[in-house]
């Protein structure tokens, strides 16, 4: 961001608070590193949201966390698989942490791949 590390969180925080669905996206192909990297940094930003009367093991519970992969270049995989790929996905600590934190903090977590479309110059 062209603001810094926070101004993603100030924009995306309070929606979280009252959002059904927050909606994650990405790029290509699915890096369960680098998109669990990512997402571990904006859970960061989730923890430093006060919903009034919490104590410390209180923690505020989200609706749907969906990571959309815009541009995928393999069609290969279903949205199931992807999901597989990336909760399944047998990191190191922190990666494993975040993997657990999405779990915790969400009702649910989904996976949606959309293809790469390759549209011909002068086409719409």
């Amino acid at each position: 961001s062209f603001r810094g590390d926070e101004f993603d969180f100030i924009t995306s925080g309070p929606a979280a608070i009252i959002a059904k669905t927050i909606v994650w996206i990405t790029i290509d192909r699915i890096q369960p590193s680098d998109v669990l990297e990512d997402i571990r940094d904006y859970l960061k930003g989730l923890d430093r949201i006060s919903m009034g009367d919490e104590n410390v093991d209180d923690a505020p519970s989200y609706a749907e966390f969906v990571i959309v992969l815009n541009k995928m270049q393999s069609e290969d995989q279903s949205d199931e698989e992807l999901l597989i790929d990336l909760m399944g996905y047998p990191g190191d600590d922190e990666e494993l942490e975040t993997i657990e934190k999405l779990q915790q903090k969400f009702e649910s977590v989904s996976v949606v791949g959309l293809p790469l479309v390759h549209v011909d110059e002068g086409e719409e």
